[in-house]
């Protein structure tokens, strides 16, 4: 499959998933500028456009390649949770992720899939760290929040209590605007939160 760098249409997200033993190039910028992979086995995903953000979720044996100048080192990141036996290429680079032996464990009602990682370029190499979860819900590594605490800002951290009462809100928001789904996701996580 090819996304070719020339499409007449935008598009503002790009989502491969569900697939196994394919090839897909990506030569268009999203509007988002976000690639999400899913539940994809034995593939190949080549980017050939600068996507800043790309989200791999529940993948194995999946090889991620960049072309030439197209991963800008100090934006760029790729964020992924439950990716088995998968290598990223940067160019030269060749950077190789697995949840198991990165470190992810099960904590309260998140699966050992669940536990999230971000790969990006720190300190002069390509690394693979552990997802915090700031205030507002940003996702942030340990490093980033030391950086804040020296800076005085805190550590960038919240109390679940806080992070609920936010989820609780984000609910309440959704369902007013009849968005009843997104409403449950919002109660259900504030709840979960609650209850470790």
């Amino acid at each position: 499959y090819v996304v070719p760098a020339n499409l007449t249409m935008r598009i503002v997200k790009l989502f491969v998933e569900d697939c196994e033993s394919c090839h897909v190039e990506i030569g268009a910028i999203t509007i988002s500028q976000h690639v999400e992979i899913s539940h994809c086995e034995g593939c190949t995903v080549h980017l050939t456009a600068p996507n800043a953000i790309v989200q791999i979720d529940l993948c194995k044996n999946l090889e991620m390649k960049y072309a030439q100048n197209v991963f800008d080192k100090d934006q760029h990141k790729i964020i992924h949770a439950g990716v088995a036996e998968s290598t990223i290429h940067f160019h030269e680079d060749k950077h190789t992720i697995d949840y198991i032996r990165d470190g992810a464990t099960a904590d309260g009602n998140k699966t050992i899939e669940e536990h999230q990682f971000v790969t990006h370029f720190s300190d002069g190499c390509f690394r693979t760290e552990e997802v915090l979860r700031s205030k507002g819900n940003m996702p942030l590594t340990r490093a980033q929040i030391a950086e804040a605490e020296a800076k005085g800002d805190g550590d960038g951290l919240q109390s679940k209590e806080r992070t609920a009462e936010l989820k609780k809100i984000g609910g309440n928001e959704a369902f007013a605007e009849g968005n009843y789904a997104q409403a449950a996701i919002f109660y259900t996580e504030a709840v979960d939160m609650l209850e470790d």
